[in-house]
């Protein structure tokens, strides 16, 4: 299969949130965009699949040589074949991969974060960095896209990390600062077992609102203009506010925060506007 089409149908398969701002890309940005994704699935999975640490931290340095190798001697995974034109031809830099990696490996060793200082640095890693690839494979530049792309990075990870609080939890995780916990009366087990249900608000409400506040400085990092062209993120910032909007309701009517996902019709709908936008202002 060609490496391109083997990336497309990872996309499917993966149902993913950012499936519907991807395909609305044309052709040759589409193709970056579907392959770099491709590339974020196969290392988070080389996390999160079954196995020993040893086994995930060696699938991972898998993956750190890989990425070498593509800047190097020629990739040999399928992912990264369909990847590496598009990285030279955009100049998207090394260090940024590897960045992604080290972040994703981040979950092998730490199941909490002790403050927000602490968080930001692994969203930034695992969603930040991903953001400014996407910006330079889609050919833009500048100090305000780099910005708009990291801020909207850490928001997305933060919609994320709230949507999966108990899931999360369950499994023995928390990603919310403790600081947060401690700041809003609430205790770990509080949020494995959904009890608690006033303080565990608040503290859903304080992070909703920190999330919201990098969406907002994500949307003022650029102007109208600019906006309209970058739609490939404004799509994103969409999906993602609508997402948090329904985290935030389910976490009024229980302190046991379940998956909230935008329905697909609401996703595509936006897709479609932005697209549209950015086609009209075009031709204007």
């Amino acid at each position: 299969m060609d490496p391109v089409n083997y990336c497309i149908e990872a996309l499917k398969k993966a149902h993913s949130n950012m499936a519907a701002a991807i395909l609305s890309l044309p052709g040759e940005q589409r193709n970056s965009l579907v392959s770099f994704y491709a590339f974020c699935r196969a290392v988070d999975d080389a996390a999160d699949c079954a196995g020993t640490w040893a086994e995930k931290s060696g699938r991972l340095r898998y993956w750190t040589d890989e990425v070498n190798r593509s800047y190097g001697r020629g990739a040999r995974e399928t992912v990264m074949k369909a990847l590496a034109p598009a990285l030279a031809k955009s100049g998207v830099p090394k260090e940024w991969l590897l960045a992604i990696i080290e972040g994703v490996s981040w979950d092998l060793d730490k199941d909490r974060y002790e403050s927000f200082t602490d968080l930001y640095a692994y969203c930034y890693r695992v969603a930040g960095v991903v953001g400014l690839v996407c910006t330079r494979l889609l050919g833009f530049t500048g100090r305000d896209v780099d910005m708009y792309a990291e801020n909207l990075g850490i928001a997305m990870q933060l919609t994320n990390i709230l949507r999966d609080v108990s899931e999360d939890a369950a499994r023995g995780r928390i990603y919310l600062p403790l600081e947060d916990l401690h700041d809003n009366g609430v205790s770990e087990q509080d949020l494995v077992l959904g009890r608690n249900a006033g303080a565990v608000y608040r503290l859903m409400m304080f992070e909703i609102a920190r999330a919201r506040e990098y969406y907002r400085m994500a949307k003022a990092s650029l102007e109208p203009s600019k906006r309209r062209a970058f739609y490939f993120g404004e799509i994103l910032r969409e999906i993602y506010s609508s997402l948090l909007d329904r985290v935030e309701e389910r976490s009024a009517l229980s302190p046991k925060v379940g998956q909230a996902r935008p329905p697909a019709l609401t996703k595509a709908k936006i897709a479609v506007k932005r697209r549209l936008i950015a086609a009209l202002v075009a031709v204007v």
